[in-house]
C-alpha cells in the first residue's frame, strides 16, 4: 500500500488571525514495507504530516494518494473505513484511549466496529495480542486497567493490530516508558516491521532509538521536508541538524570527537556495536601505519 504525498500544505483555523501554517509544499514517497523515523523540533509539523497518511487531516492543499487513491478529494473522503483500517494510527499516551471492561474486549472493537463478526473479531484480538507479546489466556478477560503502563501500552498497539493493517503511523509510542517498557515496545514495533511486513512510520524526539530501528529518516522543519536519506547519511550532517534544533545519538557525537583528533572513522553509525566496530577498525588501521604495515 504505497503513499504518495505531492504539494501538501495545511493550515490550522484558516482565515483567522489564529491561522498557524503546519505544512507547506510537502512532497514525499512512501513505498510498502519502508521503516521510516520522522524526527524535527516541536511544531515542524511532523504529527500534522502523519495524521494526513490516514484522513484524520484533510491538507489544506496538495493530494495524498493511498494505493492510488486520493484521499484528499471529496470522492475519496465519501467512505474512509477502508483507509482507517489499513492505516493504523497509534496516538502518544494510547493507554488513554482504553474503555472496554475487558482487554479482548477492547482489542476487538475497532474490526467489530467495522462488522467483523464477534468470534472472528475475538480471534483476532487474540492474535493481535500475541504480536505484542502478551498472551491472550493469561490476561484477555482481565480489565485492561490492572495492567502494567508497558502492558497497557501494547493492548492499545495490539487494538490498532486487530484491525490488519498494511501502514503503522506511531507518535511517539515509547514516552512516559520506563527503560524496559521502552526496549519493550520498541523491540515489539521493530519485529511487527520484520515478520508482518508492515511500512512503518515512527515519530520520535529520541536520536538514538531512530538511528538504530529506521531504514530511512525524515527531517522537518518549519512545515517543510528537509532532509531526506539513510540515518547515517542525515546524522552524519551534525552541524545542520543542530542548528535545526535537533540532537545527533551519543554514537555520533564519539565518531565525531575522534574525527577532530585526526581519526580515519566515518562520520555516522547506526548503533553501539556498529561504533564499536568502527572504532576497533581504526584502533587496528593506526597500529598497522604505526608499524609501517599497509592498511
Amino acid at each position: 500500500m504505497p503513499i504518495e504525498i505531492t504539494g501538501v500544505g495545511h493550515t490550522y483555523l484558516p482565515g483567522t488571525p489564529q491561522a498557524v501554517r503546519a505544512l507547506n509544499g510537502v512532497d514525499l514517497q512512501i513505498a510498502d514495507g519502508e521503516f521510516i523515523a520522522l524526527i524535527g523540533p516541536t511544531g515542524s509539523g511532523k504529527s500534522t504530516l502523519a495524521q494526513t497518511l490516514n484522513g484524520l487531516l484533510r491538507p489544506t492543499d496538495g493530494r495524498v494518494l493511498v494505493d492510488g487513491r486520493d484521499i484528499t478529494s471529496d470522492e475519496g473522503r465519501r467512505d474512509l473505513r477502508w483507509l482507517r483500517q489499513k492505516v493504523g494510527m497509534v496516538f502518544q499516551f494510547p493507554e488513554h484511549q482504553l474503555f472496554e471492561d475487558t482487554v479482548v474486549g477492547d482489542v476487538s472493537f475497532g474490526p467489530r466496529n467495522l462488522g467483523v463478526p464477534q468470534e472472528q473479531a475475538r480471534q483476532r484480538a487474540a492474535a493481535a495480542l500475541v504480536a505484542v507479546g502478551l498472551d491472550p489466556a493469561e490476561i484477555g478477560d482481565r480489565s485492561p486497567f490492572a495492567l502494567s503502563g508497558g502492558q497497557m501500552r501494547r493492548v492499545a498497539i495490539a487494538g490498532v493490530l486487530a484491525m490488519d493493517p498494511s501502514v503503522l503511523v506511531l507518535d511517539e509510542p515509547a514516552v512516559g516508558l520506563d527503560p524496559r517498557g521502552r526496549e519493550e515496545i520498541l523491540g515489539q514495533i521493530k519485529r511487527l516491521h520484520r515478520e508482518r511486513g508492515l511500512t512503518v512510520v515512527l515519530i520520535s524526539h529520541d536520536m538514538h532509538d531512530v538511528a538504530r530501528l529506521a531504514d530511512r529518516l525524515l527531517v522537518m522543519a518549519g512545515g517543510r521536508l528537509v532532509m531526506d536519506g539513510p540515518p547515517t547519511e542525515v546524522f552524519a550532517r551534525g552541524d545542520a541538524l543542530r542548528e535545526l534544533g535537533l540532537d545527533v545519538p551519543l554514537t555520533v557525537k564519539v565518531l565525531e570527537g575522534l574525527r577532530r583528533l585526526g581519526w580515519q572513522v566515518p562520520a555516522s553509525a547506526r548503533d553501539v556495536t556498529e561504533t564499536a566496530d568502527l572504532i576497533a577498525a581504526a584502533i587496528k588501521a593506526r597500529r598497522a601505519a604505526d608499524r609501517g604495515e599497509p592498511r
